[in-house]
């Protein structure tokens, strides 16, 4: 499926009178990356006069309502990847915003200047901590363990070794702290008394003493 334009989106007008006096605005996205949509609410940039539609126009963002549209899996409140940040002088303020990655150069022809580069997910392989990794909702849920507890639990609880992850589509979709998608967790108590508790994919169907197991969480498209 073709990427959709995100100048769909400048028929909605990020500024409406809703949106004016709120601490922060309704969820908008922009490319991480060729592969993954990231999605946070903006701070309310109503009076930082001159902006304008310029995030919608220039910096790629859309609503969750066009971005229902896109084929790429969708991130919400991840630590990484993240997409590049740029800032532009208005009046007296300089204002950050995140840029969509297919939008960078676009961004700088229109004197955006960049702030920060983009932000991917790095893999620990090997050593007393490496990266487990939890296949869901379309990316790479990605969180470090103790070689220990991946020997002991990964295939219990269907984790996979980041040596798993060998094309460039895979390692774009690797995902750190996001708060959705995210993996349920189940917890298990060991000997001595002490509880272990981590997260679980949702194929996994772990045996014996095994309880309290969430249910992992998904971002759901609107209905348009």
């Amino acid at each position: 499926m073709a990427t959709p334009r995100l100048l769909l989106a400048v028929a909605l007008d990020p500024m409406s009178a809703s949106q004016r006096g709120r601490k922060y605005g309704e969820l908008v996205g922009c490319l991480a990356n060729e592969h993954v949509l990231y999605l946070f609410r903006p701070a309310d940039s109503s009076r930082v006069v001159g902006l304008g539609n310029a995030p919608y126009t220039q910096l790629g963002w859309g609503p969750a309502v066009v971005l229902a549209l896109f084929s790429q899996p969708k991130i919400l409140g991840a630590n990484s990847p993240k997409p590049p940040r740029v800032c532009k002088q208005f009046g007296q303020r300089n204002f950050s915003a995140f840029c969509g990655t297919d939008k960078l150069s676009d961004a700088k022809a229109a004197g955006w200047r960049l702030d920060k580069a983009a932000l991917s997910t790095s893999l620990r392989r090997e050593g007393k901590t490496i990266t487990a990794v939890i296949q869901l909702g379309g990316v790479n849920y990605c969180w470090p363990v103790s070689s220990a507890d991946f020997a002991a639990f990964g295939q219990e609880l269907g984790w996979k070794h980041p040596s798993s992850i060998t094309s460039e589509t895979e390692q774009a979709r690797c995902v750190r702290a996001s708060g959705l998608p995210r993996p349920g967790k189940i917890k298990l108590k060991l000997e001595g008394g002490s509880v272990f508790s981590s997260f679980v994919a949702p194929n996994a169907s772990p045996e014996g003493a095994w309880f309290g197991r969430t249910e992992p969480l998904f971002y759901r498209d609107p209905d348009l």
